[in-house]
């Protein structure tokens, strides 16, 4: 994954919760600069089942802020 100060791609909470009362299923990089704390307890198990790698860090963005990131793409 690219993190090259630019975030912009990284999906919030909100936009989860958005995405799944409209029926679409996750995917995309979901996380935020909190420890991944935005995420209810039931939001992250969701996320890690759709994903491979599960939660990780990165640092990235001005300032060098620390992410918690899951990565839900689409495999090929």
């Amino acid at each position: 994954m690219n993190c090259d100060n630019d975030m912009a791609h990284v999906k919030s909470a909100a936009t989860l919760v958005a995405e799944r009362a409209a029926g679409q299923s996750a995917t995309g990089i979901y996380g935020d600069s909190l420890g991944g704390r935005s995420f209810t307890d039931e939001e992250a198990r969701y996320l890690e089942r759709q994903s491979r790698t599960g939660w990780r860090s990165v640092w990235a963005g001005p300032g060098t802020t620390l992410w918690t990131i899951i990565d839900v793409r689409r495999r090929p």
